[in-house]
């Protein structure tokens, strides 16, 4: 007869043990919800997603310029900043109330709506950036939040890196004064910064970055990792929580959102910059949504089969033929086409290719075209490969982008990824003869992750109490392990792991025939 045996347990080391766990605890998946997300989204996560989500990000405000410096954004993408109430709307504060009854804290994030360079014009003034700041603090306070979250993108993506050494200091002066009011009101402060594509320096940067500020010597941490305009060295001390976008790393062409060496060394140059004193503010963002494209070849034609004409490219906006599309999708697409995802473990993502009938143009004339399109996206899988990162370098947690395309089960996933407990399995005869062995075997697991070094110690102990050792050993690069234990008497059998400061532990009878 086999007796089967699985224990999880989680055990605090004692004092006199002196080990020091290398693990997060606590929840550390953060996040975005859009203002557009219907209320199921949010209900879902509130249920499922409460020993995981520590805190939400919601899409709340916009600044729309010098003369709507605050809008609140409405289900239908309008943003109004009137009305007996301009701070919230029925739906906002619906999905405020349903996260923060399941105990999840809500960062009100800010987005910058307005034109181009017209955010930086407007904090050039000291005035209206110490105004600016006390609006935030009362219409977060009205709203109910408990933080704010700037996600100021068009520094980066719109005003062109020629203004930054202006735009660098008015936003370090708003940060700061911003910062000081939310403290008073006992508020969090986020901000939400784009990672960039060189998180070290190379050698082909020139010396001055386009801050004005040395770069450094090659292999140094690049400033912002290259969006120097956010300041990150300067406005840590002002902020709660920095959250660093790594994704998008492939936009105007076919490749991986947020490949995973990358992720780690943007993670690796910020903890660079800001010091292990700031290890626990920092998040790293992680993609989960897909990118779809339209392919091109090495001399930038689009890849087309059949009767096209030559100079065709598809329709489409910035990026002419590129979707954005949930996972979901990209797997319903790959499902509609018969092609199966690929797993590019270097980079941490899925991918594949198909052909489809595609709108375009050639010389000024509507044509459709069977062209091939590459696509890309990151699920519950990228996302746990990302946790790693979080686990190796002792950050905060993710953040994702967004929650509202996530696949069901990821919460639960995800859960069991960081710092999950200890899992013990065993399995030996249970009824031996005396002077016989009985081989123990098994394996030590941390959520999905197999634990090498495991000690496991066994153990015989009577039905009075009394203790005998049997055997000690360690668990291979697979977390399994085989030891032979040669009990003399009928009693229990008591196997224990111990890792990393955590512990787990079977006992079961076992009978020894004279």
């Amino acid at each position: 007869m086999m007796l089967v045996g699985l224990a999880i347990a989680v055990l605090a080391p004692s004092s006199a043990q002196a080990m020091t766990p290398q693990l997060i605890t606590g929840p550390y998946v953060s996040g975005w919800f859009g203002y557009w997300e219907p209320d199921s989204v949010v209900e879902a996560l509130a249920s499922q997603g409460r020993t995981t989500v520590p805190e939400v990000n919601l899409f709340w405000w916009s600044f729309a310029g010098p003369n709507k410096p605050l809008c609140t954004y409405n289900p239908d993408s309008s943003c109004s900043d009137s009305g007996d109430a301009p701070w919230t709307n029925a739906h906002l504060a619906g999905q405020r109330d349903v996260m923060q009854a399941a105990g999840i804290p809500v960062f009100g994030s800010i987005v910058d709506g307005s034109g181009a360079e017209e955010l930086s014009e407007f904090l050039a003034d000291a005035e209206r950036r110490d105004a600016y700041a006390d609006q935030i603090v009362d219409w977060a306070q009205r709203a109910g939040v408990d933080g704010v979250d700037l996600d100021m993108e068009k520094f980066a993506f719109a005003d062109g890196s020629s203004t930054w050494a202006a735009t660098k200091p008015r936003w370090v002066d708003f940060i700061t004064a911003l910062s000081s009011r939310l403290r008073d009101a006992d508020l969090l402060l986020s901000v939400t910064v784009p990672a960039g594509e060189y998180p070290f320096v190379e050698a082909w940067m020139s010396e001055k970055n386009a801050c004005g500020n040395d770069r450094g010597p090659i292999g140094a941490p690049n400033p912002s990792t290259g969006y120097c305009v956010y300041a990150w060295d300067e406005i840590i001390g002002s902020v709660d929580r920095l959250r660093l976008m790594a994704y998008d790393y492939s936009y105007s062409s076919p490749g991986p959102i947020g490949p995973l060496n990358w992720a780690d060394q943007v993670v690796a140059s910020a903890l660079d910059q800001l010091g292990n004193a700031n290890r626990k503010k920092i998040w790293l963002g992680i993609p989960q949504y897909a990118r779809n494209w339209v392919r091109q070849d090495s001399a930038g034609a689009y890849v087309t089969r059949g009767d096209c004409p030559t100079g065709w490219k598809p329709s489409g906006g910035s990026v002419p033929g590129m979707l954005s599309q949930s996972v979901e999708r990209a797997l319903q697409i790959a499902e509609r086409e018969q092609v199966t995802p690929t797993w590019d473990a270097t980079y941490g993502e899925y991918t594949y290719r198909y052909w489809i009938d595609t709108d375009g143009t050639a010389g000024g004339t509507a044509v459709t075209c069977s062209a091939e399109r590459e696509v890309w996206f990151a699920d519950t899988r990228s996302a746990k490969v990302k946790a790693n990162i979080v686990r190796d370098q002792s950050i905060a947690g993710v953040a994702v982008w967004e929650f509202g395309f996530v696949l069901d089960g990821f919460y639960s996933q995800m859960a069991r990824k960081i710092a999950p407990p200890l899992e013990l399995r065993a399995k030996f005869d249970d009824t031996i003869r005396k002077g016989e062995t009985t081989k123990v075997t098994g394996k030590v697991l941390r959520g999905d992750d197999p634990v090498k070094s495991a000690k496991i110690r066994v153990v015989w102990m009577s039905n009075k109490g009394k203790i005998k050792e049997l055997g000690v050993t360690r668990t291979n690069s697979k977390g399994r392990y085989t030891i032979k234990v040669a009990p003399t008497r009928s009693g229990t059998l008591k196997i224990a792991a111990t890792s990393s400061g955590q512990k787990a532990v079977i006992e079961r009878p076992i009978t020894v025939k004279g």
